[in-house]
């Protein structure tokens, strides 16, 4: 027989399964260990007036842990980039992407769904051991036109970590995807991120609730 259990007891059990992070990889974006957005490689704060009944947040908000419904860098168009620079530089392995869930969320259509990731190329070094694993040939996959930058590119030189989609369907509403193998395997360290957000899921505008680095 089970022994009765009291409803306090029962409450809090399930407010600390609530509160637990099933990613388990430390964030090396979270502005409360010194992730901080770059506002000249990042998409504009303030463009048309977007109708919503959401608070209209800094990009900011997607470095920190509230996902309360609304707590999301609302962005007035369906193509945007954000950069991230990290507090200390960094082999990435992979980034999450956090967001309500469907079943919640007021406007499903506005979750990004194909992004990239780009790394800044800062060091010559770096770049010239990026530019040997991209003039590699594949054996096996039929030449494809990579991008070679962020729409937002300053002029400085990337490195694209990662492509990927974010799938509002999926079991749980937080996703990790893993960056590119080559780029993993190779010495290239990285100071600062760019999540370029290709479009979303038919909305209006791009919520984006937060933004995960981690390595």
């Amino acid at each position: 027989d089970c022994e009765p259990t009291s409803l306090p007891a029962l409450v809090e059990r399930a407010a600390r399964a609530a509160s637990q992070d099933l990613v388990g990889l430390p964030d090396h974006a979270l502005f409360a260990h010194g992730g901080r957005i770059v506002d000249e490689l990042t998409s504009a704060r303030h463009g048309k007036k977007i109708p919503t009944t959401y608070t209209l947040h800094p990009p900011e908000i997607v470095l920190n842990e509230d996902m309360r419904i609304g707590s999301c860098w609302l962005v007035p168009q369906t193509h945007a980039q954000i950069a991230v620079v990290i507090p200390r530089f960094l082999y990435p392995t992979n980034i999450t992407i956090d967001h309500v869930s469907r079943a919640i969320s007021l406007d499903p259509g506005q979750a990004p769904r194909h992004m990239r990731l780009w790394g800044l190329l800062e060091d010559p070094r770096n770049r010239e051991s990026y530019r040997s694993i991209v003039d590699t040939p594949s054996r096996t996959a039929a030449p494809v036109e990579i991008p070679t930058a962020p729409p937002i590119s300053r002029g400085h030189e990337y490195a694209l970590l990662a492509e990927f989609e974010y799938d509002i369907y999926a079991p749980t509403p937080i996703q990790t995807f893993q960056t590119d193998p080559r780029i993993l395997s190779s010495p290239i360290y990285f100071g600062l991120i760019v999540l370029e957000i290709i479009d979303n899921w038919g909305g209006d505008a791009i919520c984006l609730y937060r933004l995960r680095i981690h390595g």
